[in-house]
């Protein structure tokens, strides 16, 4: 049986190297911010791996990257599991493209992610590419976030660079306006909504997600990490003196 073989690359950045969840950082602070990316890319890579050792069942080949947003930056400790891609140069669209563009030369099926809901299950990336895999399935499968955007994107034919480029990202329309311009070439299956942390109020959310995750030793720090996060953050508002 020929197996299909199916990249999934995670787009990150490197904590002391590039500034990361500015948005976050903004309301919890860089440290704060830098130690969430880390457990949470942790989650990321638990999950990977025990997706790829799911596969060797399956009629399909998982081959996890890491796709860096700092080529000096391929020797950290936190991008060791996995081989790495850059990302080149650009924007959003044309990094994405980029990557999609190399990997799909060499695979049946490429996915796209981040590292920001590391929430995310083999059960859901299993029927992410089970969708994208069948032959009476769309050719592209999205998994969209609760912010607007997406947390997956997967697809198994090329996608030209100018639909990479037309859409406006980081905006409540991202996904829907993504949506629209694959329809040109293609339909597109919506996954269920996942959390997709930028802001203090999604980790809030991404707890309440956690609760019902699989209870591996990165969830759960993560989760323990946020429970007393937020039992610090309130702890300050109590004792805040009144403005």
């Amino acid at each position: 049986m020929t197996k299909h073989k199916v990249a999934i690359a995670v787009f990150v950045k490197t904590p002391g190297v590039s500034p990361l969840k500015t948005r976050l950082a903004a309301e919890i602070g860089t440290e704060n911010a830098e130690s969430f990316h880390r457990l949470a890319t942790r989650c990321v890579q638990e999950t990977l791996l025990e997706l790829q050792e799911e596969s060797h069942s399956h009629e399909f080949s998982i081959k996890p990257y890491w796709s860096v947003a700092e080529e000096d930056a391929y020797g950290h400790e936190l991008w060791s599991a996995f081989p790495k891609i850059g990302q080149g140069t650009g924007g959003l669209g044309e990094r994405m493209h980029q990557v999609y563009t190399q990997l799909l030369s060499k695979h049946d099926a490429v996915f796209l992610m981040g590292a920001d809901s590391p929430q995310i299950s083999t059960g859901y990336l299993r029927t992410a590419i089970e969708a994208l895999l069948n032959p009476k399935s769309t050719p592209f499968v999205m998994g969209p976030a609760n912010d607007g955007g997406f947390v997956l994107l997967g697809g198994c034919q090329q996608i030209p660079l100018d639909i990479w480029q037309r859409v406006p990202y980081s905006q409540v329309e991202t996904g829907k306006r993504l949506v629209g311009e694959l329809q040109t070439i293609g339909e597109t299956t919506l996954l269920g909504e996942l959390i997709d942390v930028d802001l203090f109020e999604d980790l809030k959310l991404l707890l309440l997600d956690l609760e019902n995750s699989a209870e591996d030793s990165g969830h759960l720090e993560l989760k323990r990490w946020i429970q007393s996060l937020l039992k610090s953050f309130s702890a300050h508002k109590k004792t805040a003196p009144p403005t």
